[in-house]
């Protein structure tokens, strides 16, 4: 397929929902930074706030599992941030 005079040729990718052309913003291709403090701050907040303290290092994603350990039965349980923030949390069952 050929672009007549005075028309820009379009990729058939572009036309179904590639990628963008070089050139344009290059925001979009950069990788994202890692969490800042304070998501991590506010990330820690919300699993204190459901009885969890995570015993493992923040994984930069509200939507990544988190490892932690329920504060009222000690069981380890593993949440997201996101699932927790919406009211999910463990349910205190005894050890079996």
């Amino acid at each position: 397929m050929t672009a007549k005079a005075g028309q820009r040729w379009s990729s058939l990718g572009m036309l179904i929902g590639g990628h963008a052309p070089i050139g344009n913003d290059a925001r979009y291709y950069q990788r994202s930074p890692q969490a800042s403090s304070e998501q991590r701050d506010e990330a820690w907040a919300v699993m204190e706030e459901a009885g969890l303290t995570p015993t493992s290092r923040y994984p930069e994603s509200w939507t990544k599992p988190w490892q932690s350990e329920c504060i009222t039965c000690g069981l380890p349980r593993i949440f997201t941030v996101q699932q927790v923030y919406d009211g999910r949390s463990c349910s205190h069952r005894p050890p079996a």
